[in-house]
């Protein structure tokens, strides 16, 4: 058998989907909005955690001087929403990895947009609502003795220990929102991945 040459191939070259200038460019805001598109609910996730990083952020940095009147939306308000938003929107992904995984020919049904926005619309007003709840219960007790309050940020229970007022109703109402909201999310990520974990082992 008469030996063949053979040029070794070392690099390639892509010829992309077509050559017309006017078509890359419509093809590259094509491509750049879905890549946006499916971005979007990680980088809402991450300003969300940067939010309420950068809250407290300028109090880790020497700002410690805070009238009540602005610890009060500072600490219950600000601080509850993005906290509690984003215990919420945790559940939102367990759940969404769930469907995902364990039904995926159901996916685009169960986890339709229009539910989609829902649930995130649903996580910030439970903040909110949550929030809400405390700002107006610390509104409510009065502040007669020290003003130092002993944490690196305005937090809603340093402030009960400063009021002078009876605070009972205001640390229950603390106790049962944050135990609630807390062991739900936390259970709704364990099941779903209990869940996940059954399935794949079904599977294998």
């Amino acid at each position: 058998m008469a030996e063949e040459n053979f040029a070794v191939v070392t690099e390639f070259i892509l010829l992309g989907l077509t050559d017309r200038a006017e078509l890359k460019v419509v093809l590259f805001v094509l491509f750049l909005v879905v890549y946006a598109v499916t971005l979007l609910p990680f980088i809402c996730g991450c300003l969300l955690l940067i939010c309420y990083r950068t809250k407290n952020a300028h109090q880790l940095l020497g700002c410690e001087g805070n009238h009540l009147v602005l610890c009060l939306p500072n600490a219950a308000f600000v601080f509850g929403v993005f906290i509690t938003t984003e215990g919420f929107l945790l559940s939102v992904m367990a759940y969404d990895r769930y469907v995902a995984i364990v039904n995926p020919l159901l996916y685009k049904i169960a986890v339709s947009k229009r539910t989609c926005v829902g649930l995130v619309t649903g996580s910030f007003i439970g903040g909110m609502i949550n929030s809400l709840t405390h700002t107006i219960s610390l509104g409510r007790l009065s502040f007669c003795g020290s003003n130092v309050v002993g944490h690196f940020f305005c937090d809603v229970p340093p402030l009960l220990k400063l009021s002078c007022s009876d605070t009972s109703m205001s640390e229950l109402l603390l106790l049962t929102f944050t135990g609630v909201i807390a062991m739900a999310t936390f259970l709704t990520v364990i099941i779903s991945y209990m869940f996940i974990a059954v399935a794949i082992l079904r599977i294998h």
